[in-house]
């Protein structure tokens, strides 16, 4: 997968020049010139020669416009396989391998299929585990391609703050279910009770 933007351009204008060398092939036909030539002067024979030599160079035309054509389109396929390939992985674990949107590191598929999924939903940070939780669903929806670095950084500074400003967690000791509850006293010479 070829995710260099520079390459990308560069094989745009390759590209662009091979398609403008396909359309000129087609005019290519009509480029050729007649003569008039006074066909009463020339005799039977030498008529039949001159128009099986035109024939042929007919032909001759038409098989080189075909190759050139041919040879564009290999050039074009081969640009093709050359282009920027969809990030995502298909359902049964395979690669996309589609080509990627211009600009993007998904299939016009994926890429629509991305844009239509819910965004972020944070709730209110008021323990531990919501301000894990958000931080889980930012690195989600950057890791996807979802959200972009500039906005994951807002979110990811405001889940910071907020999270600093919760209260320190304090263990609370409960007993286990079943068995006394012992205390510890002050002094050495209190017993376990």
């Amino acid at each position: 997968m070829v995710e260099d933007p520079a390459y990308a351009r560069q094989v745009e204008a390759e590209l662009e020049e091979l398609e403008a060398e396909l359309e000129s092939l087609g005019h290519e036909e009509e480029t050729y010139e007649f003569v008039d030539l006074d066909f009463d002067s020339l005799s039977e024979e030498e008529v039949k020669e001159r128009a099986a030599v035109l024939d042929e160079q007919i032909d001759q035309a038409k098989k080189r416009i075909e190759t050139n054509r041919r040879a564009v389109n290999l050039g074009l396929l081969k640009k093709a396989n050359q282009t920027p390939r969809c990030s995502r992985l298909k359902k049964n674990g395979e690669p996309c391998r589609a080509p990627a949107v211009k600009g993007e590191s998904l299939c016009y598929f994926h890429a629509s299929a991305a844009g239509t999924k819910a965004a972020i939903q944070i709730d209110v940070l008021e323990d531990r585990e919501s301000v894990q939780i958000t931080l889980k669903q930012i690195m989600e929806f950057v890791a996807s391609g979802k959200m972009n670095s500039r906005d994951a950084a807002v979110l990811l500074r405001a889940t910071q703050i907020a999270g600093a400003m919760l209260k320190p967690q304090t263990k609370m000791m409960q007993p286990a279910k079943g068995k006394p509850v012992r205390s510890i006293g002050v002094n050495a010479e209190e017993r376990w009770g």
